[in-house]
């Protein structure tokens, strides 16, 4: 009895210590990620995401995405190029090109329409950046905060640092080999600690019941420092109902990311609404100024003042216009009056006159 006893305690010993453990595993885990993320403040990356698994007939879509921080700035350029399955490297017609950026001063869009708008400040939210190479492996930056899930449309963070110290995260494995394994009932992650806990493997289930298999699969591979104790992966394969996508990086640095390169550009004959050179309306709204890139850059400066003397003129006019109008709209009402205090003195004469 003795020894069972004793071996009870063992066990029961265990089973407090584990847990207590295990939230020190998570902790460890979300502060590595908490401090990566610092080192994250300056970087530039260009990356393409391809699709594979489709036959030789198809022309698939391939999208090449540059993103760069610089401390509060931001620089997207996403650009969507069509591939033969059969010749991978050579360009189809039907390029796709959008853009984002802030400088400090002004946020510049560019769509796919060739239009673009320029807004004072920092306006990102008119704009859905995706930079999946960094959100992927648990920073989220630039608005790509969630993987969203088909077909229910599932939203899990990428934040990995909140998302561990949410609580909801369990410890569940370390293996021999030094990896990681942490999980909640819709989300498996695997970290490797000889990488300082870089994200190698992530898994996501459905939500309304345990799933044999996971719904999703991120994995990462082709390891590189790039800051001291900062690993990241350089490409990611992504498996999701039945189909297989990968995240190619093909250029990282986080030198030599010069201040313009967060003032976008604008392609040549792009129509541009410019709020930022416009002036504040009563209401509190901003005018336009509206005007198109000129073929010849040297132009640039002559077109825009051309466009800002036009919208000055037409506030002048449409400010002239409203106060003609307030002036014919009172003359109307004391006309209105005067008819009306007419028709009735006319009918009061009349009402006396039979009286009499």
């Amino acid at each position: 009895m003795g020894k069972i006893a004793e071996a009870l305690t063992v066990v029961s010993l265990v089973m407090l210590i584990q847990p207590v453990m295990g939230d020190k595993r998570i902790d460890e885990v979300a502060e590595s990620f908490h401090e990566k993320h610092d080192q994250l403040e300056q970087i530039f990356v260009e990356f393409q995401i391809r699709p594979t698994g489709l036959d030789d007939s198809k022309v698939l879509p391939v999208f090449v995405r540059q993103a760069a921080r610089k401390g509060e700035f931001r620089f997207f350029d996403l650009r969507t190029e069509h591939h033969s399955v059969s010749s991978p490297n050579a360009t189809q017609s039907g390029i796709a090109h959008t853009g984002m950026s802030y400088n400090g001063v002004e946020t510049r869009i560019l769509t796919y329409a060739d239009h673009g708008r320029i807004f004072p400040g920092d306006e990102q939210r008119q704009f859905r950046p995706a930079d999946e190479f960094l959100g992927y492996q648990g920073f989220p930056t630039n608005g790509f905060t969630d993987l969203i899930v088909e077909p229910k449309e599932i939203h899990v963070g990428c934040d990995i640092a909140s998302l561990l110290n949410s609580g909801s995260y369990n410890f569940v494995d370390e293996t021999p080999a030094g990896l990681l394994v942490v999980s909640c009932p819709t989300d498996r992650m695997t970290f490797d600690k000889s990488r300082n806990f870089a994200l190698v493997k992530r898994e996501l289930f459905l939500d309304d019941g345990p799933a044999v298999e996971p719904i999703r699969t991120y994995k990462f591979s082709e390891f590189f420092e790039f800051k001291p104790r900062v690993w990241l992966a350089k490409r990611i394969e992504v498996e999701a109902n039945g189909q297989m996508g990968t995240i190619t990086a093909q250029d990282i640095r986080s030198t030599d990311i010069p201040d313009s390169l967060f003032t976008l550009n604008f392609p040549a004959r792009s129509a541009i609404e410019n709020f930022a050179l416009g002036e504040t309306n009563p209401n509190g709204s901003l005018s336009l100024v509206v005007y198109r890139i000129p073929t010849n850059p040297e132009n640039l400066d002559e077109v825009i003042a051309q466009a800002v003397k036009r919208s000055e003129t037409s506030a002048i006019s449409a400010s002239t216009g409203s106060s003609y109008r307030r002036i014919i709209l009172v003359a109307n009402v004391i006309l209105i009056f005067v008819v009306i205090a007419y028709v009735a003195s006319r009918r009061f004469g009349q009402w006396s006159r039979r009286q009499l």
